[in-house]
């Protein structure tokens, strides 16, 4: 008897974990689209998302937003494509914010050019990132 319960204990268990594999596939490989500026690493890194980790859709938005949380990208959008048995290819899409590299200043009489520069240039850095 105790054997069986082992036994019926054993297969659920496995049964469970199964169920779990295909539904939380395996990231085999994480790629950005996209980036011109910006190297890949640098998107990736701050994801919670990892090569080898599971994929969970449910996830994908927050990702999203915490890319887009960096301030450097105008549009994110993470999609995954099934890269073999219980594992996918995630794709991160990414448009980056246009560069300012110069601005001018003319006719302020009541602010410095040097504070609105300085207020400028901390929304959005100038020149290559």
């Amino acid at each position: 008897m105790r054997w069986k319960r082992s036994a019926a204990l054993g297969a659920a268990l496995t049964m469970m974990m199964c169920a779990w594999a295909q539904s939380n596939p395996t990231i085999r490989e994480i790629k950005v689209e996209g980036n011109v500026r910006l190297a890949a690493a640098d998107v990736i890194g701050p994801m919670r998302l990892k090569v080898g980790g599971p994929f969970n859709a449910a996830e994908v938005a927050s990702e999203e937003d915490l890319i887009l949380a960096l301030g450097v990208f105008r549009e994110v959008a993470i999609t995954s494509q099934p890269a073999g048995e219980g594992q996918v290819d995630v794709i991160v899409n990414i448009v980056e914010n246009p560069l300012v590299k110069e601005f001018r200043v003319i006719g302020n009489t009541e602010i410095s050019t040097d504070e609105i520069t300085a207020i400028a240039t901390e929304i959005q850095p100038l020149g290559p990132l």
